[in-house]
């Protein structure tokens, strides 16, 4: 279940479906920081808690995460010690 408490700040929201013989999600990602104590954490929003917004866009958030973690998947090579 997705918790939001007062001073949680939305840091960024992605899209990353999983599946295995026999079971598939399509959970939303939620990256949150408490804004007093700096602390972050990950939440996750499972799909029968998504809106029909959230629906219409979750491939294409999906999409855009996997070209963005390749891209930096790729900086973080060259920068390999």
């Amino acid at each position: 279940m997705f918790i939001f408490n007062k001073n949680d700040r939305i840091i960024t929201v992605f899209a990353e479906s999983g599946r295995g013989p026999g079971w598939a999600n399509q959970p939303l990602w939620v990256i949150l920081e408490d804004h007093i104590t700096g602390v972050m954490r990950q939440e996750c929003i499972q799909p029968q808690d998504h809106t029909l917004l959230i629906n219409n866009l979750y491939t294409i958030s999906e999409n855009v995460h996997k070209q963005l973690v390749g891209e930096v998947s790729k900086i973080a090579k060259r920068r390999t010690k």
